[in-house]
């Protein structure tokens, strides 16, 4: 049972890790850049596919499932 639980610490964190890394790189992908409609589409567009992939993969630990869903829209409203 030792073994699981830092397997599932390593998954959540990788989790986290990725949605860090995604907010960065949009970040500075946007930051020299004025806020356009389109840009803004695209900003949206990303956050709700990590909001969407942290909801289906989320980390089965025993009978609860873990997830990070709420780091990609909090992330994106530090955009809007």
């Amino acid at each position: 049972m030792e073994n699981n639980v830092w397997i599932m610490i390593l998954r959540m964190s990788g989790a986290v890790l990725l949605n860090v890394l995604i907010t960065a790189g949009m970040w500075l992908f946007c930051r020299k850049r004025k806020m356009t409609k389109g840009l803004k589409v695209l900003v949206g567009l990303v956050f709700g596919a990590c909001c969407v992939a942290a909801n289906h993969f989320g980390i089965d630990y025993g009978t609860l499932v873990l997830n990070v869903r709420d780091i990609a829209p909090l992330a994106a409203g530090l955009f809007f």
